[in-house]
């Protein structure tokens, strides 16, 4: 699963393609899901000015939908 995640622009100093990343979801308090930054895009996003990356996740239990929010 390669989800995408937006990040603030004051942060993107601290992103880069293979950095692992570590989210957690509401619904499933806990639980933590290890992944890795895959692709970075290359400009910020206008209206909130944020950068867009994917993120690559193992997501054998199918407990990772799209449309989720995590932290």
């Amino acid at each position: 699963m390669t989800p995408e995640a937006d990040v603030f622009a004051r942060q993107t100093n601290l992103i880069r393609a293979g950095l692992k990343v570590d989210i957690q979801v509401p619904h499933l308090p806990g639980r933590h899901f290890a992944g890795e930054l895959a692709y970075v895009y290359p400009s910020l996003t206008t209206d909130t000015r944020t950068l867009r990356v994917r993120i690559r996740f193992d997501n054998r239990e199918k407990l990772l939908l799209p449309n989720m929010f995590a932290e």
